[in-house]
């Protein structure tokens, strides 16, 4: 069985890698299990443990969706945390207004389902996870940093690829390997 996650993967960005770095280095003395450069991404849909026949069906249903996808582009421009204000777990990179990315979300659900896997109980809510928050010595501190970054504009980051992750746990964080890369139509007739 592998844990598998379809995403699209943002480590070569470099305004996300730089905002990030700006967020460590603020909140540098707050106990935060940053996710690494190379596997900062946005997830498409979690598969969770899958047998090799599962795997095989899913990427036969994701070809069949993904060869047909264009390319297109997503912009960032809020930061924000999941959990309460006063019990934050998680702190995120959120979108702008996103309808391609919709669609495309949106059509993969329902090829999904054709083989018999159903969409999660809850929305689908397109974010980064930046950091997982451990503990917070200074939560009014936390506050006033996410307060500070709450918006901006990241430019437009073209989306050309898509892939298939196997996620490996290990004691000192989680291994993410490509088990199938999907590229984007180009939107030009060349």
């Amino acid at each position: 069985m592998k844990r598998v996650f379809l995403a699209i993967s943002f480590k070569k960005s470099d305004f996300i890698s730089q905002y990030i770095k700006d967020i460590k280095s603020k909140l540098a003395a707050e106990n935060i299990k940053w996710v690494e450069d190379d596997y900062i991404h946005l997830t498409l849909k979690y598969f969770g443990p899958t047998d090799d026949l599962g795997l095989k069906r899913i990427k036969n249903s994701l070809e069949r969706v993904l060869k047909e996808q264009h390319l297109f582009e997503l912009s960032f421009n809020r930061l924000g945390v999941f959990g309460s204000k006063y019990q934050p777990r998680v702190l995120w990179m959120g979108l702008k207004q996103a309808d391609e990315l919709s669609i495309l979300a949106e059509r993969l659900k329902l090829a999904l389902k054709e083989i018999g896997i159903y969409p999660d109980r809850q929305n689908f809510v397109p974010h980064i996870t930046i950091g997982r928050i451990k503990h917070l010595d200074s939560k009014k501190y936390f506050q006033s940093v996410v307060n500070q970054y709450k918006d901006f504009d990241s430019g437009i980051i073209p989306i050309k690829r898509v892939y298939l992750y196997q996620s490996i746990l290990h004691k000192d964080g989680p291994e993410y390997r490509v088990l199938q890369e999907y590229s984007l139509k180009s939107l030009n007739k060349t």
